[in-house]
């Protein structure tokens, strides 16, 4: 049996009507609808129109796009990024909008969010990607499926689901997230083979040793200071490892950046003893308190220009026994995630030696504080994931 809703609303006024907002018109309309279908005990209809309120209150596709893109401009995101943001979703972005072939937009401005589905979604991206380039699809696809994870986990909008939830940016449909992509990292033996070419007199070598040794980006290894830097000692074996405090401070600011607030965090470097020793003689032969001196830093790409010229130095002495990366100091970071993942590492452990959020994950990012450096050093160690590395 459906109870009678008792809603009564004094809406004679005409005048009244047209200087209301537009969508606290239509949910009074659709509120005032609905009180009419619960007396003539109609079920079906009734839950028809309660979806619909929903969606009038929810937020509109435009107000979003506005949310999201401010909420990036105040953030420690590059300037790069930034300007992209802007530029896909401040006024007229680009994607939303479609693409010159296919002109027609994902969603009017004024449109509710909640009228976006799964199906709607892809149905858009087969129109408006057809006469992309693959890099450009991919592009477009990881802005996208930004975007609806932010809403997602930030926004707390009754009746949302994530349409583009699982979207794999180079093929357009769901991805298997458990398998780990391992043409995008440096195989076991290709790990091997180029730390053995590494020295201990080169910035190349010690980056490469670094990211090999922590899954830190390019950028994040290449602006190193040695402030960040702490030497310790694990009281059960007696082996020394340095502890690596990756985060920004205000002596700092003007030389680093990063990613967004979950790449904050503290990583160990576990290496044997002869190769920690190596590194405290580098870090005393550096002038200053910057671990790579030598590296130059632009406003756009960071570190990572000059960084990946030091390293590509590296891999060139292997050249034709090394497969081939698009990005082949990013594949360290890949490399590492695996091994961690594949030595059953405690997750939320993993998750934040790598930098990743926590957000909206019960499981392991609400109840408990970061771990101590001794405790990742010792899981790392008993988990194997530096075996034989160096």
């Amino acid at each position: 049996m459906v109870k009678t809703l008792r809603v009564s609303f004094d809406l004679d006024n005409s005048e009244t009507l047209r200087l209301m907002d537009r969508q606290v018109h239509e949910t009074v309309s659709a509120l005032m609808g609905l009180q009419a279908m619960t007396a003539a005990n109609m079920p079906q209809a009734v839950a028809g129109s309660l979806e619909a309120a929903t969606a009038l209150n929810a937020p509109t596709f435009g107000e979003l796009c506005s949310r999201f893109n401010k909420e990036r401009q105040s953030s420690s995101l590059s300037e790069k990024s930034k300007s992209i943001t802007a530029m896909f979703f401040g006024e007229g972005g680009t994607v939303f909008n479609g693409t010159e072939k296919y002109p027609k937009g994902l969603a009017q401005p004024d449109d509710s969010i909640l009228s976006i589905t799964r199906e709607s979604l892809l149905d858009w991206m087969a129109n408006a990607f057809s006469d992309l380039s693959e890099s450009s699809k991919k592009t477009y696809t990881t802005r996208l499926t930004t975007f609806f994870l932010w809403i997602e986990n930030t926004q707390g909008i009754k009746g949302f689901e994530n349409p583009a939830k699982g979207l794999n940016p180079n093929k357009g449909k769901a991805a298997s997230v458990s398998a780990p992509k391992t043409s995008k990292r440096w195989s076991d033996e290709e790990a091997e083979l180029i730390l053995s070419k590494t020295t201990d007199n080169d910035v190349g070598s010690w980056l490469i040793r670094i990211m090999a040794y922590t899954g830190l980006r390019i950028d994040e290894a290449a602006q190193l200071h040695k402030s960040d830097l702490s030497l310790c000692v694990c009281p059960d074996s007696g082996n020394p490892y340095y502890v690596v405090n990756v985060d920004i401070t205000e002596e700092t600011a003007e030389s680093k950046k990063l990613k967004n607030e979950a790449s904050k965090r503290v990583v160990v470097l576990g290496w044997p003893r002869n190769t920690v020793e190596a590194f405290t003689a580098w870090l005393e032969q550096q002038e200053g308190d910057r671990v790579f001196s030598k590296l130059r830093r632009d406003k756009v790409n960071g570190y990572s220009v000059s960084a990946g010229a030091e390293t590509k130095k590296v891999y060139m002495l292997l050249e034709g026994q090394i497969s081939a990366k698009t990005r082949p100091n990013h594949a360290w970071r890949h490399m590492f995630n695996d091994r961690c993942l594949k030595a059953r590492m405690p997750l939320r452990m993993e998750k934040r030696a790598m930098g990743h959020s926590l957000s909206g994950d019960m499981t392991t990012g609400t109840y408990a504080e970061d771990f101590e450096h001794l405790e990742l050093y010792q899981t790392l160690k008993e988990c194997e994931v530096w075996r034989n590395l160096l």
